[in-house]
C-alpha cells in the first residue's frame, strides 16, 4: 500500500494562515501527528517562530521556540503526537529540494525508522502543495494527501481528559510535582512479594500459597524483557540522539509515562532510585536488599521523537505505561 498524508483540519488551516502571513517571504513549520500502518495523520502544524529568518530566497526556523512548542502542544493529546515532519514554502514554481532542504530533511528523517514527511509550498500564481516522504539514505517519494478530520481515526484528534488533569492538579502543585515523583520510588521497601500476591494475600483470585518465596522486581523484569520485541532504534542512536539535542523535559516525559507504575511500586513497597546519566538517559533500578539470587536490573531510559525508550543489556524497548505493572501481575500468576 503506498503511502498517504492525511492533514487535520486545524494542521491544514495553520499551515495556510502562516503562508498567508508571510506572502512576499518564504516560510515554514512542523508537523506533529502519528505514522499509522503507511497513514501519516498530521494532527498539528507548528508554526516557524517569532526569531525565524524570513527572505524572498531564504528561510530558517527558530529552533529554541520550536522545541518549546513541540513539547507544550504534543502533550494536549490523549495520544501524544510524535515530530513526523515538516514544511515550507519555496520561491515561484521551484519545486525541487535544495541542497540546504536535503540537510534539513536528513536531520528529520534520521528520527525515525520510517523516516519522515516534507512538503512545499508554492504560489505560482495560485496555491499548490507537494508532499514527500523523505528515507534514508536521502530519498524522495511523492505521496498523496488528503485534508479534514472525517479521514482520521477520531481517536487520534481527542484532548487529553480534563477531569484527569484536574485531579492532578489538585493533587499536585507545579513545582513538587516532579520531585513527588521521585520521591514516592525512593521510599524503604520490603520486596516484591507484597505487589504479586496483593496486600491482601492474593491478587485477582490467585490462591495464597502457603509459604511466599523470596524474590525481586528485578529478576522479573530481565527475565520478561528477553520475551519482549525490541525497538527498531539501537541505544547508540538513543544516547547520540540525547547527546546532540539534550531535551530538557525528558524528566518530565520519563515520569509522566512511568507515572502508573511509579505509584504501583510505590504502593507495593518496591525501593527504587532513578538518577540522570551522563548521556542524558534516565536511570531506573531497584535497590534488592534481603532478597534472594537476582543482581539489580538497571534499565536506563531516553527520549526519542516523543516516544519513551528502555534500554537494557544492550538492547533498546520502546516503554509503555502500566508494562512494569504487567509483568509483575504476570509472575503472581505463573507462581
Amino acid at each position: 500500500m503506498k503511502d498517504i498524508v492525511v492533514f487535520s483540519d486545524r494542521a491544514y488551516v495553520s499551515l495556510l494562515t502562516e503562508t498567508h502571513e508571510k506572502m512576499t517571504t518564504e516560510t515554514g513549520g512542523v508537523f506533529l501527528g502519528h505514522r499509522k500502518r503507511g497513514f501519516w495523520y498530521v494532527i498539528e502544524s507548528i508554526d516557524p517562530g517569532p526569531r525565524s529568518v524570513f527572505s524572498p530566497a531564504y528561510f530558517e526556523y527558530d529552533q529554541d521556540y520550536i522545541n518549546h512548542l513541540i513539547n507544550k502542544v504534543a502533550r494536549l493529546y490523549r495520544e501524544p503526537l510524535d515530530l513526523i515532519g515538516l514544511w515550507h514554502r519555496h520561491p515561484g514554481s521551484f519545486s525541487s529540494f535544495s541542497s540546504t532542504d536535503d540537510g534539513t530533511n536528513t536531520d528529520y528523517a534520521k528520527l525515525h525508522a520510517d523516516g519522515a514527511i516534507s512538503a512545499l509550498v508554492n504560489i505560482d500564481p495560485t496555491y499548490r502543495l507537494g508532499v514527500y516522504r523523505v528515507s534514508m539514505p536521502l530519498r524522495y517519494d511523492a505521496v498523496e494527501h488528503a485534508i479534514g478530520d472525517k479521514h482520521i481515526p477520531p481517536g487520534l484528534l481527542k484532548y487529553r481528559p480534563a477531569d484527569e488533569l484536574l485531579a492532578r492538579i489538585n493533587h499536585t502543585d507545579g513545582a513538587s510535582h516532579r520531585n513527588g515523583l521521585i520521591s514516592s520510588i525512593c521510599k524503604a521497601a520490603s520486596g516484591l512479594v507484597a505487589s504479586a500476591y496483593g496486600r491482601n494475600g492474593a491478587i485477582e483470585g490467585s490462591p495464597v500459597p502457603d509459604s511466599r518465596p523470596a524474590f525481586s522486581f528485578s529478576g522479573i523484569l530481565s527475565s520478561k524483557l528477553q520475551s519482549c520485541r525490541q525497538a527498531r532504534v539501537s541505544v547508540d542512536a538513543l544516547r547520540s540522539a540525547a547527546n546532540a539535542q539534550p531535551d530538557t523535559d525528558s524528566i518530565e516525559l520519563i515520569l509522566e509515562a512511568m507515572n502508573s507504575d511509579i505509584e504501583t511500586l510505590d504502593a507495593c513497597g518496591i525501593d527504587c532510585t532513578m538518577r540522570a546519566t551522563e548521556d542524558g538517559g534516565f536511570e531506573f533500578g531497584e535497590t534488592v536488599s534481603g532478597t534472594v539470587g537476582d543482581a539489580p536490573v538497571r534499565p536506563v531510559f531516553y527520549c526519542r521523537d516523543r516516544k519513551v525508550y528502555l534500554t537494557y543489556n544492550g538492547a533498546a524497548y520502546e516503554y509503555k505505561q502500566g508494562l512494569f505493572r504487567r509483568f509483575m501481575k504476570e509472575a503472581a500468576e505463573v507462581r
